[in-house]
């Protein structure tokens, strides 16, 4: 008896997975014969049935393209129904689902004089972005517990990466005003050699650094079709909030141990604060309703110096230990990152409307 409920219950389950699987391929067929009957209706000039036949289906159980033709058949109907009321209504629905809809020569001259009554522009976007950064500090000062006219350094980019968000107001055609906010992450290696020590010893360390900015920029795009490119200039300002080295004396002639240790802190010897010049340039592919992906490419000129003077003598660890000491230095970054941009829409009835 109980397996015998058992099966009775799994039967019913089943029975009611599987109805709820088609119940939408079935609502879904009803609405295609809906949109096919209203066709039919439309071209016999009986229009009182395709409100009824058509709005239960127009917010789902269409395609894309099906709620299209939904949409314009309805409007043409409160049209040519005297219906204006609703026309204007569903028309402010329709461009809301289809805001970069260009009307065709297939289009009814009353439908196109309703369309051409509203201004549709998208008078700002929001956007998403992420990618690699490569870090290039410059030295224009150096400092050192050693002659620093008999020594030499090289810089070089460890890995890095920026991730944010953010909003793009359009100006005028092409212009566009772009504020973002980003948390960026660089690295950057150190190779310090003395002439008169080259053969005994050297001194490397890696400084890995946390960021939040928040980049300004003007972008202008060149409106060439679907791949868009554009040029960018702006500021950036960001502030340093945590910032570690990684330091190490290597004995090259393999004498004596190399001199190693834990990470040393260096947000008390860093300028928390920091602001680079933008200048990039990037390519937009346009994706119909569904905004643009973006490849942008930006180098960060530093204008500030990333060493905080009055810290400069005070690390003893990092002086006396490993025989460094923090040059005059800016930072400038070079990042690639892929985005989205969506753009929102807002129609506009004009003064001089249908």
């Amino acid at each position: 008896m109980i397996k015998l409920n058992l099966f009775i219950r799994s039967f019913l389950l089943g029975g009611l997975l599987i109805i709820g699987f088609l119940m939408p391929v079935y609502s879904q067929s009803e609405c295609v014969f809906s949109l096919q009957r209203a066709e039919r209706l439309y071209q016999q000039g009986n229009l009182e049935e395709i409100p009824g036949l058509l709005n239960n289906c127009i917010g789902k159980g269409f395609t894309r393209d099906e709620r299209l033709t939904a949409y314009k058949l309805l409007i043409q109907s409160y049209l040519y129904d005297d219906q204006l009321e609703l026309a204007d209504q569903t028309m402010l629905e329709f461009l809301g689902h289809y805001p970069e809809y260009e009307h065709t020569p297939a289009d009814q001259a009353e439908f196109k004089q309703l369309f051409n009554s509203y201004e549709t522009k998208a008078s700002w976007s929001v956007s998403i972005s992420g990618g690699g950064v490569f870090s290039f500090p410059y030295t224009f000062e150096p400092f050192g517990p050693y002659p620093v006219e008999t020594s030499s350094w090289d810089y070089s980019s460890g890995p890095g990466f920026r991730v944010g968000a953010g909003f793009m107001k359009y100006l005028a055609p092409g212009f566009n005003l772009n504020f973002e906010v980003q948390y960026f992450r660089y690295e950057y290696k150190f190779t310090l050699t003395q002439e008169y020590w080259s053969d005994f010893s050297e001194t490397r360390y890696t400084e890995t650094s946390s960021n939040i900015a928040i980049p300004v920029s003007v972008s202008y795009d060149f409106n060439t079709g679907k791949l868009n490119p554009y040029i960018r200039a702006g500021i950036m300002t960001s502030y340093m909030f945590k910032s570690a080295l990684n330091p190490v004396r290597i004995y090259t002639n393999g004498e004596f141990e190399d001199v190693s240790g834990s990470d040393i802190s260096m947000i008390e010897y860093r300028n928390p604060l920091n602001f680079h010049v933008i200048t990039g340039t990037g390519l937009k592919y346009k994706i119909p309703y569904a905004g643009q992906i973006v490849l942008d490419i930006r180098f960060d000129i530093g204008l500030t110096r990333f060493a905080n003077d009055e810290e400069r003598f005070t690390s003893q660890e990092s002086i006396f230990r490993y025989y460094h000491q923090d040059h005059n230095a800016r930072l400038n970054f070079l990042s690639v990152s892929v985005g989205w941009i969506y753009p929102l829409y807002k129609s506009i009835k004009q003064p001089s409307s249908y």
